[in-house]
């Protein structure tokens, strides 16, 4: 897979999420899961195309569009969850962040 954000604007544009700076649409923040082998550190590094825990294609596609940010669930915060109109996220992410919340009921 690439980086390129076309195809990144035509998934969120069904979420009615902003594209381009021409595209005005709703802030958006992307949650993505990073599945950790043992081989590797907490962050992904030493795996290919994968940057501080997340898919490098997606960071760089996302980075090109307004007001849409990417984020590891373990980066996932209140303040970023309230600062967004829409969070679009992974399974992975859904089930790890309630495990996260159920641990700390």
């Amino acid at each position: 897979e690439s980086h390129k954000t076309g195809g990144l604007v035509e998934i969120l544009e069904r979420f009615g999420v902003g594209g381009g700076k021409r595209r005005k649409g709703d802030k958006a923040l992307l949650i993505d899961d990073l599945q950790v082998d043992e081989n590797e550190n907490d962050d992904g590094e030493g795996v290919s195309g994968i940057y501080q825990g997340l898919d490098v294609n997606l960071t760089v596609a996302a980075g090109n569009l307004y007001e849409v940010k990417v984020i590891n669930q373990r980066a996932c915060n209140v303040y970023e969850l309230l600062k967004y109109k829409k969070v679009i996220m992974t399974l992975e992410a859904m089930q790890r962040l309630e495990e996260k919340l159920e641990r700390n009921m």
